[in-house]
């Protein structure tokens, strides 16, 4: 698969995998291994230091998002 760098680059929003995990409310090795097995959730590789695209994240987010559903029997 070819990666194809947008024209507006330095317009994308990336965040490291600290500020990840504080958004989906994982601990660190957890979001990590998510990331890392989650094709959809782009990516950007600076010679060992990975910067994940906050659009991908977010919307990996919104996707697993679980509306509660209550019986009435609280």
């Amino acid at each position: 698969m070819i990666n194809a760098v947008p024209k507006d680059f330095g317009k994308i929003e990336a965040i490291t995998l600290k500020e990840v995990a504080e958004i989906l409310g994982l601990k660190y090795h957890h979001t990590r291994k998510i990331l890392l097995n989650t094709p959809s959730i782009g990516y950007y590789d600076y010679g060992g230091k990975r910067l994940w695209n906050k659009k991908d994240v977010l919307e990996y987010q919104s996707q697993h998002y679980v509306k509660g559903v209550s019986d009435g029997n609280i």
